[in-house]
């Protein structure tokens, strides 16, 4: 998710009319947070997962939704 909130935040508007550049983007994005529930999921079936987390992670994905 750092890497591509660094992505989003540095280089996105530079391209974003740019339909190729935008569905690029848009596929990082879904694959990032398929893989982000991923670890969720198996996080809470191990009963790893600390329910303080529950908030960190949405809050920081707010500045990188895409247009």
């Amino acid at each position: 998710l750092g890497v591509y909130h660094n992505l989003k935040m540095s280089r996105y508007s530079a391209f974003e009319d740019k339909p190729a550049y935008r569905e690029l983007f848009k596929e990082i994005e879904e694959n990032t947070h398929r893989m982000r529930a991923e670890v969720i999921e198996f996080l809470k079936k191990e009963g790893d997962w600390n329910t303080a987390w529950n908030s960190y992670p949405e809050s920081q994905n707010r500045d990188v939704v895409m247009k």
